[in-house]
């Protein structure tokens, strides 16, 4: 039998395809690279919170209006106290509401917050318990109105004619 010779073959690539293998290479280098770089992030770093958690519920406030709505609620009888949630004393006034509100046989009690943009300029000193239209609304530290058919019914200013009319 006759060996059939190896024949030995060089392989002579040209310029071009020795650039196409050195830029397959690195490609594959920088892919790798990249798939590590991720997998190791998301072996070691771990979201420490449920997105389920972070989501909640808006609330919008009824009984939180601007001066403008004091007159138009949909109640034919009920009151709005208005005061500056930064005063030193809107705790107290908060307390007030809460014990107000807990009552049974309570009305409908609205808040108007002086230090909302829409409502500073009827913040004063000088009470104006004669005003039938909302531009001619001026209130101080505190203020309850009770309302009645559209029109202010009661205007009261002192904190403790207050507690009285509430019944606290």
């Amino acid at each position: 039998m006759v060996k059939a010779k190896k024949i030995k073959q060089e392989n002579f690539k040209s310029e071009d395809e020795q650039e196409i293998s050195r830029f397959i290479k690195i490609l594959l280098i920088v892919v790798v690279f990249i798939l590590g770089i991720y997998f190791f992030t998301s072996i070691v770093v771990k979201k420490e919170y449920d997105i389920n958690k972070d989501i909640t519920e808006g609330q919008i406030s009824s009984n939180n209006i601007i001066v403008g709505s004091i007159l138009n609620r949909p109640h034919i009888e009920y009151y709005v106290i208005v005061y500056n949630s930064n005063s030193s004393k809107a705790v107290i006034y908060e307390t007030l509401l809460g014990l107000y509100e807990s009552k049974e046989d309570s009305l409908r009690i609205y808040t108007v917050d002086l230090n909302n943009q829409l409502n500073k300029r009827f913040e004063s000193t000088k009470y104006n318990p004669t005003a039938t239209k909302i531009d001619e609304f001026k209130f101080g530290e505190i203020t309850l109105l009770k309302i009645k058919d559209k029109s202010i019914n009661k205007y009261v200013e002192d904190l403790e004619k207050i507690k009285s009319e509430l019944g606290i």
